[in-house]
């Protein structure tokens, strides 16, 4: 007998999925998911109960999934910087476009419920972070040795970008601020620019690089 092919059905479900969740994620990035019932998601995505109840049984495997996917989008930023194929400045560039991308689709709100009603999964964020630092330090590290940037202690620089991470996914710190979490990371990023780039002609075409990008995302 033939093996059943697991692999592909494991892709098909992965791309419906997210094609369920490309559906819910816009409108709870406008509402929030507190208040929302399982019954109106399904509606929302536009299937039967049962198939939506085969993949999410309940609302915190719903927002475990958009979770997991919106820090895989993030995650993305990883193979940016490990290119070896582009230049430093680019790979940076790239790294920054693609958490940029992902950031414009968080919502203040939607932090705000996952702090509210799923204060436990904030666990994954934190140790997302922890790994995002970790690269980065060690990007920065090049960065530093082959004359990118300047001479700083690279762990300092990554120890910088775990405190303002932190502030970046609180809720509070964004409402207090009149910030979105884009809006916190796109200035954050052309802020350090300034500080770490050796080369001025590197911090001034980095920095309309990321202008531009802002505006089409705005």
């Amino acid at each position: 007998m033939g093996r059943k092919p697991l692999k592909k059905h494991r892709k098909k479900d992965e791309k419906l999925t997210e094609q369920w969740l490309s559906r819910i994620l816009p409108v709870f990035q406008k509402e929030g998911f507190k208040d929302f019932t399982m019954d109106e998601v399904v509606k929302m995505v536009g299937v039967s109960k049962a198939t939506f109840y085969k993949y999410f049984s309940s609302k915190e495997k719903l927002i475990d999934a958009i979770i997991q996917w919106k820090l895989n989008e993030i995650g993305k930023f990883q193979d940016q910087l490990l290119d070896a194929s582009l230049s430093y400045y680019d790979r940076y560039f790239n790294a920054i476009h693609v958490t940029a991308l992902a950031t414009s689709q968080i919502s203040n709100k939607l932090l705000e419920d996952l702090k509210n009603v799923y204060p436990e999964k904030w666990k994954a964020v934190d140790e997302f972070q922890n790994f995002a630092v970790n690269l980065l330090e060690n990007f920065y590290t090049e960065g530093v040795r082959d004359g990118h940037l300047i001479d700083l202690n690279p762990k300092l620089i990554a120890i910088t970008d775990h405190i303002f991470f932190s502030h970046m996914s609180d809720p509070q710190f964004l409402a207090k601020n009149g910030l979105t979490l884009h809006e916190a990371f796109i200035g954050y990023i052309t802020l350090k620019n300034e500080g770490i780039i050796r080369h001025k002609r590197g911090v001034e075409t980095i920095n309309k690089r990321i202008s531009e990008i802002d505006g089409a995302f705005s």
